[in-house]
């Protein structure tokens, strides 16, 4: 396999080691491809999961941000019975204070 002990072959024999060695290395090539290509499936499935969860994270962060902002400003909770849904518009109280508060 090595190329060593060479001398002593003739050629048929020479020849006939040539295709031993052709035939194992186009296994071995054919055998490396599969693994590749179960490797980069698996890498495809992964990344597809990872994508997935990355998005359901996301809609939990924004539910929570929803939330918590529902909580730290309850002035902004609209009653639903004060404004229809039908209307499209909300009624806005030209009194109110519309200033930022940084902080």
């Amino acid at each position: 396999m090595r190329g060593e002990e060479l001398q002593e072959l003739t050629l048929e024999e020479l020849q006939h080691l040539e295709r031993t060695l052709d035939v194992g290395l186009s296994r071995v090539i054919e055998r490396k491809e599969q693994q590749i290509m179960e490797r980069l499936n698996g890498l495809e499935q992964k990344g597809m999961q990872l994508l997935e969860t990355n998005k359901k994270l996301r809609e939990k962060v924004e539910e929570l941000a929803e939330k918590q902002a529902v909580t730290d400003h309850p002035e902004n909770v609209f009653n639903e019975d004060a404004h229809s849904s039908e209307s499209g518009s909300l009624d806005c109280d030209d009194t109110s204070d519309t200033s930022l508060k940084l902080g």
